[in-house]
């Protein structure tokens, strides 16, 4: 019987092949923990109270913090908007900010932690490498929450104009794949893909 680690590591290194993105493994293994952690509390409602704190309040307690807090409410405030973004895109896109908001909070709170976290020590250098990579394809790695989440929601199948209001957005070639397998080539002379 494969476990919930199981199945989302092989879902986040899928979606990582699929969307050809180079990552350092250490990376690729934050994203399975982000996601088992997530959901094992059943939706953020059950993290506590912080959990449904809107990103620039958390952002303004990260920098009224003495700095061994700071350094959680911006990693808690990466991973929310990281984990939100890309596995509740449809959620995020109904909201007033919108998913680039989500991308440049969750953005700017890792880029901030990596500089916070960078020291002398080899540990510490590794742990500022692993959030300046999260920061630097934070974008991307909302891509590959994406396509994690379509394949966790399989049963339940995303819309044809979902998945092409998704690809407007992301031109990612993974909904390339799955528009051309619903016949909907006509629908990608809107623009390229990125690459």
């Amino acid at each position: 019987m494969s476990t919930l680690k199981d199945f989302f590591a092989e879902s986040v290194a899928t979606a990582i092949r699929n969307q050809q993105l180079r990552t350092i493994e250490v990376a690729q293994s934050y994203l399975v923990d982000l996601l088992i952690e997530y959901v094992r509390i059943e939706g953020l409602r059950s993290a506590g109270p912080e959990a449904d704190e809107p990103l620039a309040l958390m952002l303004n307690r990260a920098l009224l913090a003495p700095p061994a807090e700071r350094v959680h409410v911006l990693r808690q405030m990466g991973d929310q908007a990281l984990f939100l973004s890309g596995y509740f895109a449809d959620r995020v896109d109904r909201t007033a900010v919108g998913i680039g908001y989500y991308i440049a909070m969750g953005e700017g709170a890792y880029g901030t932690l990596s500089g916070l976290l960078r020291g002398t020590t080899e540990r510490e250098a590794s742990v500022s490498h692993l959030f300046e990579e999260l920061a630097a394809k934070f974008a991307r790695f909302v891509g590959v929450l994406n396509e994690v989440s379509d394949r966790t929601f399989a049963a339940n199948p995303v819309s044809l104009i979902k998945l092409y209001e998704r690809w407007q957005r992301t031109r990612s070639p993974h909904y390339v794949e799955r528009l051309i397998a619903k016949d909907a080539v006509p629908l990608l002379i809107d623009g390229p893909v990125r690459e």
